[in-house]
């Protein structure tokens, strides 16, 4: 007799699920009047808050478990926590017919965690299992007073769905006005996801270390946070297709991280890879992973490549290839359809326009780009995100090819004495950079829309 605790796998067709729970076995109710009574009600968890919110590490987390009682008379009742599967706290509390409120304590480690709530009956010294409650936090660690927590919902998402990612730094250090240092989102690959490179945002104004200046101010990628503020910002990641996680960085430390699990509900399972970064004149060749879930044979038609919230096939376009545009699926066998896109005139010329002078093919430089697929008989398209980067341009930076106050300076200077060499001298000039000037004129003055419009405030061109 006694309380045993089981877990396994579920699998099914290519999807697999955890399962535990604990089974509560007992002697013959009629050999001995020590036995368990038999249940006439039951004992639930209402509720599991863990408090405060944001818990940081070192601190105490409360979780405050809510209990309700079906039975007709006071049960004395058991309940357990436990964190990442080991035990923490554990209390006994009566439990009326209105039930009660009980609080388990846990002191807390810097990371993510999973903790359940396990509530059990006691009956003749005998733990029977009436109900249980898992979820997870995140704990901030503590460098030096900072602290910071990354949260995404929904989660896990439907494939080609959208995820709502909140970032919340606080800034407790005693020694310091302000705090100071770079600040990023990136996925695994060390991609930045958030702040753009030119993002500017400043908090309220109520006069931290009693000077007339913003809670926080994010500008260039740099974060200034007052002592004993606190900085929210959120974006979003539109077209998710595949697993990933999240890492903020902040000075060069990693102080938080959120994993996305994506569910896909068949009878495809699909996947796709594409190169994290792609140089210019360069291609981006993409593979598209395919497991068919169901017994029975399917075939499947692409319908759309898409590059950066633009249709880029089919259409008369020289820079997309597909290697083919059917492709027959048998059950628990992984096929693979192949597509590239070349970062060329042509492409440029298609998405931005082309100019008077050259291309726009530089402005494609710094960006990220989400390339998107879809097939007609699928409901759920699958995506995966480049790195466009010029020979000269780092991961994230951008690229300016246009004539800079330095450059033009430089120019003037030589000439200063001569007004003619000087007008031709800017004439030529002018003519180089002709695209840059247009590019300029056409955001300007006549509202062309070089790259999508978009309010995700992510760093994703298209998704």
């Amino acid at each position: 007799t006694g309380t045993f605790h089981y877990s396994g796998v579920l699998k099914f067709e290519g999807f697999s699920k955890t399962v535990e729970g604990d089974i509560v076995v007992s002697s013959n109710a009629n050999s001995s009047g020590s036995d368990p009574a038999p249940s006439n009600g039951r004992l639930t968890i209402v509720s599991v808050t863990p408090e405060p919110e944001y818990p940081k590490e070192g601190g105490t987390v409360g979780f405050n478990v809510k209990i309700g009682s079906t039975y007709p008379s006071t049960e004395r009742a058991l309940v357990k926590l436990y964190v990442d599967g080991e035990l923490k706290d554990s209390k006994e509390v009566d439990v009326g017919t209105s039930g009660t409120s009980v609080t388990l304590h846990w002191v807390a480690q810097a990371g993510g965690h999973d903790y359940t709530v396990k509530l059990y009956r006691l009956v003749n010294d005998h733990e029977l299992w009436e109900d249980s409650w898992s979820d997870s936090l995140k704990v901030a660690r503590d460098p030096d007073g900072l602290y910071a927590w990354l949260d995404v919902a929904p989660n896990p998402v439907n494939v080609d769905g959208a995820v709502n990612v909140k970032v919340r730094v606080e800034n407790h250090n005693s020694n310091e006005c302000f705090y100071q240092g770079t600040i990023k989102v990136v996925d695994d690959s060390g991609l930045i996801l958030w702040p753009k490179k030119d993002y500017s945002v400043a908090g309220p104004i109520t006069y931290p270390c009693e000077i007339f200046e913003p809670d926080y101010t994010i500008s260039g990628r740099v974060l200034t946070i007052g002592h004993d503020r606190t900085m929210v910002q959120n974006f979003t990641l539109e077209h998710v297709s595949k697993n990933m996680t999240l890492h903020l960085i902040i000075g060069g430390v990693e102080m938080a991280s959120a994993k996305v699990d994506v569910v896909q509900p068949g009878p495809v399972i699909v996947t796709m890879d594409c190169p994290d970064t792609v140089a210019i004149d360069d291609e981006a060749h993409c593979t598209v992973h395919l497991n068919l879930v169901k017994q029975k044979n399917i075939t499947l038609h692409l319908k759309e490549i898409e590059f950066g919230g633009k249709k880029v096939w089919p259409v008369n376009l020289s820079s997309v290839w597909v290697e083919q545009e059917e492709i027959k699926l048998i059950p628990h066998y992984t096929h693979s359809l192949s597509f590239s896109i070349k970062i060329d005139d042509a492409l440029a010329n298609y998405y931005f326009g082309k100019p008077l002078y050259k291309t726009y093919l530089d402005k494609f430089a710094g960006y990220l780009y989400l390339v998107r697929v879809e097939f007609y008989e699928l409901n759920y398209s699958v995506s995966d995100v480049v790195l466009i980067t010029h020979e000269n341009v780092e991961n994230g930076d951008w690229l300016d090819h246009g004539l800079t106050a330095y450059e033009l300076y430089k120019t003037v200077k030589g000439v200063i004495s001569k007004p003619k060499d000087l007008r031709v001298v800017l004439l030529i000039e002018a003519i180089k950079h002709e695209n840059d000037i247009q590019w300029w004129v056409e955001d300007t003055f006549l509202d062309v829309d070089h790259f999508p419009c978009e309010t995700d405030n992510n760093t994703i061109v298209g998704g």
